[in-house]
């Protein structure tokens, strides 16, 4: 990721950072669109997998003299946690449809059938 990935642009904080698996690639950039289009300026300070999901660390920023911030706060939240949940059935190398599995080692991640004997690497 560069510094022309919108994405990337709108890192903040001393500790940000973004490890996107490449199978939730789109569905990260569907998130920003989304994001942007209720918060202009809003902030990411984490993107990462935890527990075989995506998790998105991020900031409502009111688009000015927002009447009603708690409302955009609420949506820009519902649609972070949308994205999450989604992500628990989207195999994080590919994009396919994936389940959560476990190796043997106990990590955690979301695999398509292809993929899920990876898992033990």
């Amino acid at each position: 990721m560069d510094d022309r990935d919108p994405i990337a642009r709108r890192l903040v904080g001393e500790y940000y950072m973004i490890d996107i698996p490449v199978g939730w690639r789109k569905l990260v950039e569907n998130v920003n669109l989304q994001l942007a289009h209720i918060s202009p300026g809003y902030e990411i300070y984490q993107i990462k997998e935890k527990f075989g999901a995506l998790r998105i660390y991020a900031k409502y920023v009111a688009p000015g003299n927002e009447a009603n911030q708690e409302v955009g706060e609420k949506i820009f939240d519902s649609i972070i946690h949308s994205a999450e949940i989604r992500s628990t059935y989207i195999c994080d190398q590919c994009g396919q449809h994936g389940t959560r599995e476990e190796n043997d080692r106990g990590w955690i991640f979301t695999r398509c059938q292809t993929h899920k004997d990876a898992t033990n690497d």
